[in-house]
């Protein structure tokens, strides 16, 4: 994953996994139980940091970029060898 410019938000990080597991902003936003626009505005927020483009919006959905699948596999390898929670 590219180094981030400003500080790491763990909110934002399961924003981007939600829209990588459900494959749209209004669905994601119902399994976090948040209006779509706020986790649209949060992965902004996200690849605006990291100045990377995680996602490509497509009339199916957003579909993850291949950096965007980087980061996806690698934060759920990390919520396995850590215990994390899911988030959604």
């Amino acid at each position: 994953m590219p180094a981030l410019h400003g500080p790491l938000d763990w909110d934002d990080l399961k924003h981007m996994l939600a829209i990588h597991r459900h494959g749209t902003l209004a669905r994601a936003g119902a399994v976090l139980r948040m209006a779509p626009t706020t986790v649209g505005r949060r992965l902004a927020a996200l690849e605006q940091r990291a100045k990377v483009k995680l996602f490509e919006r497509s009339p199916e959905g957003w579909i993850a970029t291949t950096e965007g699948s980087t980061w996806s596999n690698e934060l759920s390898a990390w919520r396995r060898r850590y215990s994390l929670p899911s988030w959604s």
